[in-house]
């Protein structure tokens, strides 16, 4: 259960929080294992600017008072097939201290929100997307109405897997 302390209140994405949101998403990945030795900075800010000015990404931040604790970001793509509107939660990040069910079931209906204001036929998020353990993960996609649709099967360069 959230602390009753936190006075937790959404914003839309700004330039102004550049700074910060840089700092947040840098986190985001570390934790995920994603930053490795051939890390590049400026690769990794140009990456994000892209990320940001894409009119097709929703980027929605989540601060406690004025300190950013957590944000989203929720892409929306249109099927070729039926022209349809769907939307992916790609990643949703938050500082340890504000994981827990409840925070996250704050971001899925927010999300769920700017998805249907969007004329979404539907809303995506991935296993890797959230920072909990997978029995919680579990409980929190289905008590916030996901259902499992798929699984991603990837393979990755054998010469880069090795090292």
């Amino acid at each position: 259960m959230d602390k009753p302390n936190f006075k937790l209140q959404y914003k839309n994405w700004s330039i102004r929080f550049f700074q910060e949101f840089e700092a947040l998403a840098y986190k985001a990945i570390f934790e995920r294992g994603y930053v490795d030795v051939d890390f590049n900075k400026q690769h990794w800010n140009i990456h994000l600017k892209n990320i940001l000015s894409l009119n097709t990404n929703v980027v929605r931040l989540l601060f406690n008072e004025e300190v950013l604790v957590g944000f989203y970001i929720l892409q929306f793509h249109v099927l070729p097939w039926n022209q349809r509107t769907y939307s992916l939660l790609s990643l949703l990040h938050l500082s340890p201290e504000f994981r827990s069910v409840g925070t996250y079931s704050s971001m899925f209906k927010d999300a769920e929100a700017i998805a249907k204001l969007n004329n979404a036929a539907a809303i995506q998020a991935l296993d890797q997307s959230i920072l909990m353990q997978e029995s919680e993960r579990r409980t929190l996609f289905h008590n916030t109405g996901f259902n499992l649709a798929d699984n991603i099967w990837e393979k990755q360069d054998g010469d880069k897997i090795d090292g």
